[in-house]
Parts: structure tokens; C-alpha cells; sequence
């Protein structure tokens, strides 16, 4: 019963996250994940789930992403100051936000950590 309960559980956290990705994800889509990862720390009492698949889909996908950039980036030492890093420079960027989302972290990653040569 527990193991069903778990499963259960577990469809219904990642459902929100495979809905999105029927279609094309925006950066604008990150930047709404972003705040919803904000809702999610300044009010943890009021978690969703949704918030939770949203929250989790951006940190790996952010993670991932930078795992799988070349090492021509001086990334900071933690997942969270990379994470709050992107959605700080999303945020402050709305004209990026019709670009599909690698696109996106692309760019924030190239503006905040690109090294100068």
C-alpha cells in the first residue's frame, strides 16, 4: 500500500512538469518557474504541488544545462547561487523570454559567467 501511495505520489509531483513539455518551453516559462521557486522560499506553508514540480523542473534543468556547457564558464560553487543567478538575470531581461529556454540560459550564462579572454 505504501509503495502505491509513493508511486502515486510521484506521478502526481511530475505531472505538471510533463505537461510542459508537449510543447515548446520559453524562457518565459523559467522566468514563471523562477517565481514560483520565490513563492515556494519565502512561503514554504503554502507549497503546492505544482510549485514543487515547477521548482524541482527548473534546478535540474538548470543543473543539467551548465553539467553539459563546455568548461569556458566560472560557474559559482553552489546549485542555489547559479539557480538565483539565472532567474535574477531572466527576470531583469524580459526580451529573452519568447526565446526557447536553452537559448535563454544560454545567454544568462554567457553574460554572468562568460570568462574574458
Amino acid at each position: 500500500m505504501k509503495a502505491i501511495a509513493a508511486t502515486l505520489l510521484g506521478l502526481t509531483l511530475c505531472a505538471p512538469v510533463w505537461a510542459q513539455h508537449s510543447g515548446t518551453i520559453t524562457t518565459g516559462d523559467l522566468h514563471d518557474y523562477c517565481e514560483a521557486w520565490a513563492r515556494m522560499e519565502t512561503h514554504p506553508d503554502q507549497v503546492t504541488v505544482t510549485m514543487l514540480g515547477n521548482s524541482s523542473y527548473l534546478l535540474g534543468y538548470i543543473a543539467g544545462f551548465t553539467d553539459a556547457t563546455p568548461d569556458d564558464l566560472d560557474l559559482p560553487k553552489t546549485q542555489g547561487e547559479l539557480r538565483a543567478a539565472v532567474c535574477k538575470y531572466i527576470d531583469l531581461h524580459p526580451e529573452i523570454w519568447k526565446l526557447k529556454q536553452g537559448d535563454g540560459v544560454r545567454l544568462a550564462l554567457r553574460a554572468l559567467y562568460g570568462r574574458t579572454k
